[in-house]
């Protein structure tokens, strides 16, 4: 049980340390020096500065909800799980943005698309969680030691996991299509309309 938990332990070491690698911290990172360096080079003026930073906001804020859907768009029942992991990174992201400047932002608008994101990442959540019991299913199975009982009870196991796997699957990208149409749309329409007509083709 020791040597398991090490394992387990190791991997989630590994886990973060991927993730402080990876493109999506990096480009939180960028999105807090770029939020530093407006505000140091914005007016000093309280009016003066509220502008750049919201402008800022907004066109970040747009421009993720605009990825997401792209990489949303590329989904279908052939797309492995790595990829729809790539879109929860990408809805991580958004969630970030709007956290972060929540403040800023039209406050019904900002509650409502908050409230659809959270309802999203827990989708996707559930999907991961199903995923990893399957991985972790079958890689008891591979053991050589299993009795005859044991592994029926696994492959028993496996096969209601599949089925469940199957459900969060088909749930899953109907949200995330969802997510992309209708008053979520409408919401971001009205966020773009702060950003300034000469930084909307940048």
């Amino acid at each position: 049980v020791r040597s398991r938990l090490k394992r387990k332990r190791n991997r989630a070491l590994t886990r973060v340390c991927r993730n402080l690698e990876s493109e999506a911290y990096a480009e939180q990172i960028k999105n807090c020096e770029e939020l530093l360096d407006m505000a140091k080079n914005s007016d000093s003026a309280p009016n003066g500065a509220d502008i750049p930073v919201l402008a800022f906001a907004a066109t970040k804020i747009v421009r993720q909800y605009r990825r997401l859907c792209a990489d949303t768009r590329k989904i279908s029942h052939k797309s492995t799980d790595e990829e729809l992991h790539s879109v929860r990174i990408q809805v991580k992201q958004l969630r970030y943005l709007l956290d972060l400047f929540q403040e800023l932002l039209p406050a019904k608008e900002a509650r409502f698309l908050i409230h659809r994101l959270k309802k999203l990442q827990d989708r996707l959540g559930g999907f991961n969680d199903v995923v990893v019991q399957r991985r972790f299913i079958n890689d008891l199975l591979q053991h050589d030691k299993l009795s005859e009982p044991e592994r029926d009870t696994l492959n028993g196991l496996s096969a209601i996991m599949f089925q469940k796997y199957l459900k969060e699957r088909e749930c899953l990208g109907q949200d995330m299509s969802d997510f992309c149409t209708g008053k979520i749309r409408k919401n971001l329409k009205k966020i773009s309309g702060l950003i300034p007509k000469q930084q909307k083709g940048a």
